[in-house]
């Protein structure tokens, strides 16, 4: 029997798309991101880690829903105070530093 190159090639070809359709998912088949709830955004606004805080503050100044809410504003108002007393401490602590290291005449 003699193969042609098109029947040579075809066993490969078809090999390699069962494995492109294999791993990728359909519609039905793709995994839920899990989206926070605000409880979970409020709660995340005191984070350690500031990528959390600012991914929570994204999310919740991004939904109209959650900036009605009261215990929001509140949760937002607070964070917005925290970042003020740091920002304070971190420019007293900068005056401070530059009184020390200024050469006295």
């Amino acid at each position: 029997m003699h193969e042609t190159r098109h029947e040579t090639l075809r066993v490969p070809l078809i090999v390699a798309a069962t494995v492109c359709l294999a791993l990728t998912p359909s519609r039905g088949q793709q995994t839920a991101v899990h989206k926070p709830s605000v409880a979970e955004l409020v709660k995340m606004l005191h984070s350690e880690d500031w990528t959390k805080r600012s991914m929570a503050y994204e999310q919740l100044r991004s939904n109209p829903t959650a900036l009605r809410n009261p215990k929001v504003q509140a949760e937002l108002i607070n964070l917005l105070d925290r970042k003020s007393k740091e920002s304070n401490a971190r420019v007293h602590a900068a005056q401070m530093l530059l009184a020390v290291l200024e050469p006295r005449t």
